[in-house]
C-alpha cells in the first residue's frame, strides 16, 4: 500500500474530509458534488493532495457544457430558427449542430464560446 504524506511536510498525519462544491456552466444548471479534502493534521495545509477529485470534477464540468449547448440550440430552435441555416451562415459542416444536441460529437472550447455567443447576439448569425 502506497504511503500518503503530505505535499509540504511530508507527515503521514492526514485525514480525508468530505466537502460539497457547486460547479456551474452558462445557460445550464449548478450541480453539487462531493469530493475529498486531505488535511494535514501536523502542518495544517489542506487540498487534493492526490488528485482524488480531478476526473470527477472534469466529467461534471463536460456534462455541464454538453447540457449548455442542448439548451442554446432548443432555445435557437424555439426561436423559430433552424439548424441548418446557422450551419449555412456560420460555414460549418451539415448537421454539426444536431450532433452537438443529440451528444454524438462534443464541441471543442471554440465551439461553445461561439454558441454562447450567439445564444447572448442573435443578430451575429444576421451579420455572418
Amino acid at each position: 500500500m502506497k504511503i500518503m504524506r503530505c505535499p509540504e511536510c511530508g507527515s503521514e498525519a492526514i485525514t480525508e474530509n468530505k466537502k460539497n462544491i457547486s460547479i456551474k456552466e452558462p445557460f445550464a444548471d449548478e450541480v453539487n458534488i462531493e469530493i475529498n479534502e486531505n488535511v494535514c493534521t501536523s502542518c495544517g495545509s489542506q487540498g487534493d493532495f492526490f488528485d482524488q477529485n480531478e476526473t470527477l470534477i472534469d466529467e461534471t464540468i463536460k456534462n455541464l457544457k454538453q447540457k449548455s449547448i442542448k439548451n442554446i440550440l432548443n432555445d435557437l430552435t424555439d426561436d423559430k430558427m433552424s439548424m441548418s441555416s446557422i450551419e449555412r451562415a456560420l460555414e460549418m459542416p451539415q448537421r454539426t449542430l444536431t450532433k452537438w444536441k443529440n451528444g454524438i460529437n462534443y464541441p471543442s472550447s471554440a465551439g461553445i464560446a461561439l454558441m454562447r455567443f450567439i445564444k447572448l447576439f442573435p443578430w451575429l448569425l444576421e451579420v455572418a
